[in-house]
């Protein structure tokens, strides 16, 4: 039976014992992609040339985080995060280990062959002394308990000199402590020695929608959820004051696979007061665009906070932000767009200054938001881990004619992921006013 190609065999003594892993209905062409809930199975296959005596055999799904930050010139800094570490057993253990149908301890002929069945599920959450570094909040140390997704592969230099710095693997390994030769019982006879067999596989993890940030604890400039401009008629003179708000977007939610084209909506009040009683209606007709922000933050220890609300983009709270380095990309969710508002006249009684005779005008803009799919790789969520976070910022710009300034808001945005049939619905915590 043919190994994975993409196996790698870690430690071969005389090249004379071989390891393989093998992934039931893998492609070569495209990856399988598991998520929450899946079942990931196979058969480790173990070749051997000579006789050895193999005195015990596991496997395990791994899961693995690194950054690589060259902070300096001639010493780059490098953090290792293993967080996940399931085995399958040769006895069933307790907390329900899976037993391993193994024939081990026991002889390897020369020439051959054994196949190993192996089962996993993805779980839910990382166990519980998976992130022990201190937390500023539960609801930090909750989202770094989540599963993050697999970051790695490319195609172009820029993401491989990228992802060489950063790096979220899963992969299935089996090793075998075994002995050259044939030596019976193989207690305390020869010299012992390790083989082991890998082979990588990508997981999506169910991702739900997160509680709103909270931007009353973000350092201004971080997100800027209003903003008014002064509407002119010419250089000279003035019409009013448009005043245009927003809130966080509902989360876009990607299926399991991470190739579809999740969608949203943005919500948007404009308030426009007039500069007196005699001046012209709001403008009839804006143009609006949207812009996704999405950034990558490589830390170089473990992040006691968020890093929406730490370091340079503010935040309080007693937790420390470890040294962080940022890659980021754009995407466009709408092209720029005319509308019509349907404005409405609102007379405020309370509103006894301004030449405004005490009302307003106001409207409600609703845009479509809408990611397009990528063919090529799945499209990374929105995570939180401890050492490597993905992020996400919708930037709406509003033109409203060359006499007048643009208007433009900054607004968090999240990419979650749907859970399937077989994944329990999850309910994170809420961020509370300081983290």
């Amino acid at each position: 039976m043919a190994g994975n190609p993409s196996t790698r065999r870690l430690r071969e003594p005389r090249q004379a014992l071989q390891v393989t892993i093998s992934i039931d209905d893998s492609s070569r062409n495209e990856p399988q992609v598991y998520t929450t809930g899946s079942l990931i199975s196979g058969r480790a296959i173990i070749r051997s040339d000579i006789d050895a005596y193999c005195e015990d055999a596991e496997i395990l799904l791994l899961g693995l985080a690194g950054t690589r930050l060259e902070l300096t010139r001639h010493k780059p800094t490098r953090a290792l995060s293993p967080f996940l570490k399931m085995y399958m057993m040769t006895e069933a253990g307790d907390g329900g280990i899976l037993e391993l149908e193994s024939p081990f301890p026991g002889p390897i002929a020369a020439g051959e062959t054994i196949s190993i069945p192996f089962r996993f599920v993805v779980p839910q959450y990382l166990l519980e002394g998976s992130c022990r570094h201190p937390c500023a909040s539960h609801a930090v140390w909750e989202r770094h308990s989540h599963l993050p997704p697999t970051l790695d592969g490319a195609s172009d230099i820029e993401e491989h000199e990228f992802l060489a710095r950063g790096r979220i693997q899963y992969y299935v390994e089996m090793r075998l402590r075994c002995y050259d030769d044939d030596v019976g019982s193989g207690a305390g006879c020869g010299m012992s020695k390790v083989v082991a067999g890998r082979q990588v596989v990508t997981i999506l993890p169910a991702l739900p929608e997160l509680p709103p940030l909270p931007l009353d604890s973000v350092a201004p400039g971080s997100f800027l959820p209003s903003k008014s401009v002064v509407v002119r008629r010419n250089l000279v003179q003035r019409a009013g004051r448009l005043a245009v708000s927003s809130a966080q977007p509902p989360a876009m939610m990607l299926d399991p696979s991470g190739r579809s084209s999740p969608c949203s909506v943005v919500r948007m009040d404009l308030d426009f007061r007039p500069g007196d009683c005699s001046a012209r209606p709001p403008p009839s007709r804006l143009v609006v665009s949207g812009t996704a922000l999405g950034t990558t933050h490589l830390c170089a220890e473990p992040s006691e906070l968020l890093p929406e609300l730490s370091g340079e983009f503010g935040g309080g709270g007693g937790g420390k932000s470890p040294t962080t380095v940022q890659y980021s990309s754009t995407c466009e969710l709408f092209p720029r767009t005319p509308l019509k508002p349907a404005w409405r006249w609102s007379q405020d009684p309370t509103d006894g200054g301004g030449g405004g005779g005490g009302g307003c005008y106001r409207a409600q803009l609703e845009m479509p938001l809408l990611l397009p799919a990528c063919q090529r790789k799945p499209i990374l969520p929105t995570f939180y881990s401890c050492l490597i976070s993905q992020t996400y910022i919708l930037e709406v710009k509003i033109s409203l004619g060359c006499a007048t300034s643009d208007l433009s808001l900054t607004l968090p945005l999240q990419i979650g992921v749907c859970s399937t049939d077989f994944s329990p619905s999850l309910t994170p915590a809420t961020l509370d006013s300081r983290y």
